[in-house]
């Protein structure tokens, strides 16, 4: 137990996990990545009632973990949140996290979605200034 527990610790601190993508004019740049985070996580055109910027993120979105590497995913998502220079300013936002995959039935496949493990990691990996910005979580 205290071996997964380690292997969990040291892959949340793992420099290999950033929350920049590369610039869209670098040979790094993955397009389908960057496709698949706009259905991930995305700005809503309407305010939260307390008039914070509304950021959807939606969990049915994810691809099947056998097709993507959500390690690889990560940053193109975080990417879609309020920038430094926004938040510097004082812009504070709020999210929504639809938590629930697509519905079982004879017509959809059930797809492997990231654990709660992976968005904790998320969460750590976000900047100190995203965190604090970060008026409320609703799940």
């Amino acid at each position: 137990m205290r071996s997964v527990i380690a292997n969990r610790a040291q892959r949340l601190r793992s420099s290999s996990l950033s929350a920049v993508p590369p610039p869209q004019t670098s040979s790094d740049y993955q397009t389908p990545l960057a496709r698949y985070a706009a259905s991930i996580l995305y700005r809503s055109p309407l305010p939260c009632p307390s008039g914070f910027p509304l950021y959807i993120l939606n969990a049915a979105a994810f691809p099947d973990a056998h097709e993507i590497d959500y390690d690889a995913l990560l940053p193109y998502v975080l990417a879609r949140l309020p920038g430094e220079d926004e938040l510097l300013s004082g812009t504070e936002y709020t999210v929504v996290f639809f938590a629930g995959g697509s519905p079982d039935s004879t017509t959809s496949t059930k797809k492997t979605q990231p654990g709660w493990g992976w968005f904790v990691q998320a969460y750590h990996v976000l900047s100190r200034a995203t965190r604090k910005r970060l008026q409320k979580l609703y799940i």
